[in-house]
């Protein structure tokens, strides 16, 4: 192998280390794991260094202790390159991630294989490296969600009549931020955010794509999610306090 091969090695294997590394600020500490569902496809939010910006991959759980991780990245470069990364019981021990929306279920074992060839295997993506006009500008985020638009037009995922791909990546990107906030102020433990992220955030996913309810009361939830206000409000918008309580219950955390 190549001096230049043997350097993206090493840099794709420290991206995906970083990707999935325990919080600086518990270490050696056994953190709760996510709850990730086999057969599943989840949007990622993960913290990096640099700021509150977030690092952007779809992953694919395809058995208890393992899953693919598909994500562009420009750490060992100036250039974006794609990765389709094994990450064995990595993610769900992530202490990074803070945001894992599921975008997809019941993904047949004979689809992994059909999905990670649609995609992309190794470092030769499918799915174009390049500026969109629906999207913007190429970055890990909207490289996935072409990704994502492109699955499901083809089948692979369903977004429902009505509902766009920019919806769900609205969704993370929101939950990603309350939880950052609510890390950053103090406002939750670790181990109380592990325990909440995945039902949170799947509750946003399935849910919320799926009923008009969340459409007529969108602008109010947002605003909840970013304040952390309580289940009274959650009731003059719309009636769905217990559920709304997954996401803000946090900010009561000491």
């Amino acid at each position: 192998m190549s001096a230049p091969a043997d350097e993206a090695s090493r840099t794709a294997q420290e991206q995906l280390r970083q990707l999935t590394a325990p919080h600086a600020e518990y270490p050696g500490r056994r953190i709760p794991p996510l709850h990730l569902d086999v057969n599943a496809l989840y949007v990622v939010l993960s913290t990096q260094s640099a700021g509150n910006a977030c690092h952007w991959v779809l992953y694919l759980h395809i058995s208890p202790r393992r899953g693919w991780a598909f994500h562009i990245t420009n750490l060992a470069s100036p250039h974006w390159e794609y990765r389709c990364d094994e990450a064995c019981d990595d993610m769900a021990a992530s202490q990074t991630v803070v945001a894992a929306v599921k975008v997809a279920a019941d993904l047949v074992p004979e689809m992994h294989d059909a999905l990670r060839a649609r995609l992309g295997r190794d470092a030769r993506p499918v799915v174009r490296l390049e500026d969109t006009p629906r999207f913007g500008r190429l970055t890990c985020r909207t490289w996935l969600l072409q990704a994502l638009y492109e699955l499901d037009n083809e089948g692979y995922i369903s977004v429902l009549p009505g509902y766009a791909v920019h919806d769900v990546a609205e969704e993370a990107a929101s939950l990603a931020a309350a939880n950052q906030s609510l890390l950053q102020d103090k406002r939750a433990s670790l181990e109380a955010l592990r325990r909440e992220i995945d039902s949170a955030c799947s509750w946003a996913a399935l849910r919320w794509l799926k009923h008009n309810w969340y459409r007529k009361h969108r602008n109010v939830l947002l605003q909840l999610v970013t304040t952390g206000h309580g289940a009274r409000s959650a009731k003059q918008a719309g009636d769905k306090p217990q559920a709304q309580s997954r996401i803000t219950k946090l900010s009561n955390q000491k």
